[in-house]
C-alpha cells in the first residue's frame, strides 16, 4: 500500500458531513485542512504559485544578464 507523505483536505467547515461521521484521515498526522470553498481555494492558491513561480523566474533571468 503506498502512502503520501502529506495529505491536504478542502472542507468547506469543521462541521460534520450529511450522515454526521467524522472521517478518520483528519485526525492523521500526515493531513492538513484547508478550509473554505474548495474552488475559490485552489484558484487563490494557484495565482499565488503562479506569481511566485514568475517573480523567481523574472530574478533568475535578471541575475543572469
Amino acid at each position: 500500500m503506498l502512502l503520501s507523505p502529506q495529505v491536504v483536505v478542502m472542507k468547506r467547515s469543521l462541521g460534520v458531513g450529511y450522515a454526521a461521521v467524522d472521517n478518520p484521515i483528519f485526525y492523521n498526522p500526515n493531513t492538513a485542512m484547508l478550509l473554505g470553498d474548495a474552488k475559490k481555494t485552489c484558484d487563490a492558491l494557484l495565482n499565488t504559485l503562479k506569481e511566485k513561480y514568475n517573480e523567481q523566474f523574472m530574478n533568475q533571468h535578471l541575475n543572469d544578464k
